[in-house]
């Protein structure tokens, strides 16, 4: 079951995308809190 889910979401480009805007605001919201992190360290 788990294997048929992970084929859907290549065959819809729709989900695709979507998967891909989830994993770059993570990547982005991770990079903003280290930028932050470091800020408040050099302080």
């Amino acid at each position: 079951m788990k294997l048929y889910q992970h084929h859907e979401i290549y065959r819809r480009p729709v989900d695709k995308m979507k998967a891909v805007a989830v994993v770059l605001m993570i990547i982005a919201a991770g990079t903003v809190i280290l930028t932050i992190t470091e800020i408040i360290g050099a302080i």
